[in-house]
């Protein structure tokens, strides 16, 4: 029946329509770990040279790795409301067995079948209450504390692991930069410079001071930068010593950076 309805669809010249030709198409389970975990190489927009993206396949096993301690930890979360409902349950149901009769009702009856009968219901809540204490006690330690322990070991076998991974990747990422620049069009050479600036700025590590470079350069220093130079003198003494230092090592994050190009490419800055 599937071979008539196929036979029967409209195709181009040279398009098979068999079943056999359908099912040779290669499927998911043909396909291998290895062959699509890291990327395939795609040209460079530049020079046509093969880019290879090393970090993608680590950042899906990252998040999928991730994912599987965020779902331990919804399932921590569900057993201890479990064990707490049956504390709870555990606690109102012994509170209910320990009920007094009333003077006029039960406690007045000589022991009839009915009394005998609620007495019975009592001891049965008693015992029932018992059973849901003993319940969450097996699954807090039977269950809860092993799998917190658990978790808590993956999630930082996960972490330490990943930034050992993130450690030999940077390292092929250098090596890959170095022979770029090695064999490429662009070969920069390092230059060293001597720090001769001496200002309210003496925190800084490197570089030269701009009325020097363009001194040697025979160049003038723009108007812009030297108004901007001008402003952080005046400004550097009212900042106290341990943040200044921070100025010169810590990292600024690049939307800071662009952010702040953005507000002076647009006179917003200037303007204040």
């Amino acid at each position: 029946m599937a071979a008539a309805v196929l036979a029967d669809v409209p195709r181009t010249p040279g398009t098979p329509g068999t079943i056999n030709s359908l099912m040779s198409r290669p499927s998911a389970a043909s396909l291998q770990f290895e062959d699509n975990f890291w990327s395939s190489g795609d040209a460079d927009a530049a020079d046509g040279t093969p880019v290879y993206d090393y970090r993608t396949g680590l950042n899906v096993m990252y998040e999928k790795m991730q994912q599987g301690c965020v779902e331990c930890d919804e399932i921590l979360q569900f057993l201890r409301q479990r064990v707490s409902i049956e504390e709870l349950y555990s606690s109102k149901l012994s509170e209910l067995s320990t009920l007094k009769m009333n003077a006029k009702g039960f406690d007045r009856d000589d022991g009839a079948s009915l009394r005998r009968t609620f007495e019975s219901v009592k001891t049965e809540s008693e015992q029932l209450g018992r059973c849901h204490q003993q319940l969450g006690n097996n699954i807090s330690e039977m269950v809860l504390h092993p799998l917190s322990r658990f978790t808590e070991d993956h999630r930082k076998r996960v972490r330490g692991g990943m930034e050992e991974l993130d450690q030999t990747i940077k390292q092929f990422e250098k090596q890959y930069f170095v022979e770029q620049y090695r064999t490429g069009p662009f070969c920069p050479r390092p230059v060293l410079y001597e720090n001769f600036y001496h200002s309210p700025a003496t925190d800084q590590i490197f570089g030269v001071p701009i009325e020097e470079q363009a001194r040697v350069a025979q160049s003038k220093v723009p108007p812009f930068v030297a108004k901007c130079l001008s402003m952080v003198d005046k400004q550097m003494d009212m900042i106290p010593a341990e943040v200044r230092q921070q100025m010169w090592i810590s990292p600024l994050q690049l939307p800071v950076i662009h952010g702040l190009r953005y507000s002076v490419n647009n006179g917003a800055w200037l303007e204040k």
